[in-house]
């Protein structure tokens, strides 16, 4: 029979343990509403943009710029996988890394996160053409503008013919999904005419190619923001979903130990009461 003190011991670590992650799970959910507060405010934002840029398209010739043709001489793809900087989060780097490993023998990598980092420096096949890791809890424009501006040359310098990025996508508090979003060249995000533009003829200054270039500019650093805050955001349910579930089989650990400890001792006072009475008996004798 399992000794009553171990059983004692364990129920006080996995207390301490259930304290853990409940803090962590709580940690989580207050990082879970910072984040949906900030890409709601993103969403909106690049639906601003988007609909400025659906009205300047008609001015310019897409052709000419630099964001929308690619300058390589072969067919190369960069493939940027955006996983996070710590662990505790259930299957969310798994499942990247796994849609990551069927791409690995057609693109580059370009890695985002310490976890994709530390996974596929050990690959042999993997070709990393660079990473950064560290940005996920301190995420604003001035870092993912620094981001875009590098990823973009990658493009216009003629390096790669198309960039591909792999996410997790939030769609809900209840559903996240991967997605493989095309970043270069440019293309699809303002074909359709936005509802409630407001009449009358724009004004350019400049010229609508250079008004054109910087918005579609400034416009690729806030898509690279909301993309990164979307990951985030789902890193954030899916601990908290984690942490809930540890917290949960904590405390039913914490009952099958209760009830090995009650067992336990129950079994050592009926051995006392038999060896008292086994012991009257004989001296009755």
């Amino acid at each position: 029979m399992e000794n009553i003190k171990d059983v004692k011991d364990r129920i006080k670590t996995v207390r301490e343990i259930r304290k853990i992650t409940r803090a962590m799970k709580m940690v989580a959910t207050a990082k879970y509403k910072k984040a949906h507060l900030r890409l709601i405010e993103n969403l909106n934002y690049v639906k601003s943009i988007e609909n400025l840029l659906w009205r300047i398209q008609w001015e310019v010739v897409l052709r000419y710029n630099s964001y929308f043709v690619s300058h390589c001489s072969d067919d190369r793809s960069l493939l940027i996988v955006v996983t996070s900087d710590k662990g505790l989060c259930g299957g969310f780097n798994a499942n990247l890394i796994r849609m990551a490993l069927k791409h690995i023998r057609k693109s580059d990598l370009f890695i985002i996160g310490k976890k994709g980092k530390s996974f596929f420096h050990r690959i042999e096949d993997a070709n990393i053409a660079g990473e950064v890791t560290d940005i996920f809890g301190k995420l604003n424009y001035k870092i993912c503008a620094s981001l875009a501006r590098k990823i973009a040359g990658f493009f216009i310098g003629g390096t790669y013919a198309k960039i591909n990025i792999l996410y997790t996508h939030f769609e809900s508090m209840g559903k996240q999904s991967l997605k493989i979003e095309q970043l270069f060249p440019l293309t699809g995000y303002f074909t359709e005419k936005p509802e409630g533009l407001p009449a009358g003829k724009l004004v350019y200054e400049p010229s609508p190619e250079a008004v054109f270039d910087n918005l579609v500019k400034h416009y690729f650093e806030v898509q690279l923001l909301r993309i990164l805050l979307e990951s985030e955001l789902s890193e954030q349910i899916t601990r908290m979903n984690a942490m809930d579930a540890a917290t949960k089989n904590a405390s039913e650990l914490i009952d099958n130990l209760i009830l090995a400890y009650n067992r336990a001792r129950q079994a050592i006072i009926t051995r006392e009461i038999i060896e008292i009475v086994s012991g009257a008996e004989a001296l009755n004798k």
